[in-house]
């Protein structure tokens, strides 16, 4: 099938079970015959995880659970959220591309995770090697929810079958994504960080409106505004004044009773 890929997702390695997609795909990144954009699938993760070691749920064979490996040797080190950026930007095409656009807002929750309509239905977990001062290389891991349509104690889940009302082909959203990742990597590679860091702001779930959060222990309200280079998230706090978060110091709270990190 002629699919209009480079490189992502051309080679794939597939299996019925695996302990993880991340794990597989680091290991065989200290091949180097391994070409970039391979793709490490599987229908069922026994230890797939999440941000902060958080398992990630999966029904067998209903949902897309797949590591890319990249070789970013372009990339300095202390521009690594880039490649954050630019994977979540892909899931979130792809996500927006199944589910619609006119019905349905997908965004981006700072980091990284994708929601539709505030209830999440993909995670992202990246996981990088160095060498000196540039990254050597890079395995992304993506959770999508496809099909799924129940989930155990996550209260705030959701897929694109849920959403769309249909059951959808998972290599068809495989593809889908394999050619977002790849044109938004292409992008990286060019240098054209501003335009990535640009779409990403844009995307930013809940960006210019009050949302609940807790900050230290306690529940208050901010402003999501804008990240800077280094991934930080900029929001307005109701004193009126600016602050800055790095990763963990937000917990979201996303419904009554829910919250997420």
């Amino acid at each position: 099938m002629d699919d209009g890929l480079m490189f992502m997702g051309r080679e794939v390695r597939r299996y019925t079970t695996l302990a993880s997609t991340n794990d597989t795909a680091t290991a065989l990144s200290a091949d180097p015959r391994n070409a970039e954009g391979l793709a490490v699938v599987a229908d069922v993760q026994e230890a797939g995880r999440g941000q902060r070691g958080r398992q990630w749920q999966s029904e067998p064979g209903a949902n897309l659970l797949v590591s890319y490996l990249l070789r970013p040797t372009f990339l300095r080190a202390d521009m690594q959220y880039d490649l954050s950026r630019s994977v979540a930007l892909a899931v979130q095409a792809t996500v927006q591309g199944s589910v619609g656009t006119s019905k349905h807002s997908v965004q981006i929750k700072w980091p990284n995770d994708i929601l539709i309509d505030g209830r999440k239905v993909a995670g992202i977990l990246i996981e990088t090697g160095m060498r000196g001062t540039h990254l050597s290389h890079a395995v992304c891991g993506i959770g999508l929810n496809v099909n799924q349509i129940a989930f155990d104690d996550v209260p705030n889940a959701t897929s694109l079958g849920l959403t769309s009302g249909a059951r959808l082909d998972v290599d068809v959203v495989f593809h889908a994504l394999s050619r977002h990742l790849e044109a938004n990597y292409l992008l990286l590679r060019q240098g054209r960080t501003d335009l990535l860091r640009s779409r990403y702001d844009d995307c930013l779930f809940r960006k210019g409106t009050p949302i609940s959060v807790i900050i230290d222990g306690i529940r208050t309200t901010m402003v999501p505004l804008r990240t800077l280079s280094d991934g930080r998230l900029v929001s307005l706090m109701p004193d009126g004044q600016e602050r800055t978060f790095m990763l963990h110091e937000v917990e979201w709270v996303l419904g009554e009773g829910v919250s997420d990190r």
